[in-house]
């Protein structure tokens, strides 16, 4: 019995650890993985692959905290909650096997994943420009456009990083 807990406990601070560097990562600028002027989102790709292990409560409640906690490092009118929220909760709705097992198929489809909430997310965001009146559609529509795919497309490229070390590293109790 104190194997099982001792695994419990380890799970656990997988889960602290990789959402703690998740954090950190999105604090940090590294010029490696900016590109013309996108970045990656390493919190919103943390809520995608945890997410997609838990039931869609879970995944809503990672949304929701670690929406806060990204909210109150950053400055800003909007809100990084609604975003992370639904990612989280659309994640935990591909609850399937196939993200779980260690193969080719794993990785593509994560990818794909990650890359299609990240457009979804960012369509929230720039939702929230338009409805405060903050930034016109047109402008975001020219401006902004090749910063919302490039941001996918990165974040979606170093999603199975994350995904293999969550996957490797922890069980999941879930299922």
């Amino acid at each position: 019995m104190s194997f099982l807990k001792n695994i419990i406990i380890f799970d656990k601070l997988i889960i602290i650890i990789s959402a703690v560097f998740s954090i950190l990562f999105s604090l940090a600028y590294f010029s490696e993985t900016k590109t013309f002027g996108a970045n990656i989102n390493w919190i919103q790709v943390w809520v995608i692959v945890w997410s997609v292990k838990q039931k869609t409560f879970q995944g809503i409640v990672s949304g929701l905290v670690m929406g806060l906690i990204q909210d109150s490092l950053t400055v800003g009118t909007l809100s990084c909650i609604p975003s992370l929220v639904v990612v989280g909760a659309l994640s935990s709705r591909f609850r399937k096997n196939y993200f779980i097992r260690d193969n080719l198929y794993s990785f593509l489809s994560i990818i794909l994943l990650v890359f299609i909430l990240s457009l979804i997310a960012q369509g929230i965001i720039f939702l929230q420009y338009t409805l405060q009146g903050i930034y016109l559609f047109e402008y975001i529509n020219i401006y902004h456009q090749s910063s919302i795919l490039l941001s996918a497309i990165l974040s979606s490229l170093y999603s199975p990083v994350l995904h293999y070390l969550m996957n490797i590293l922890t069980v999941s109790y879930t299922h």
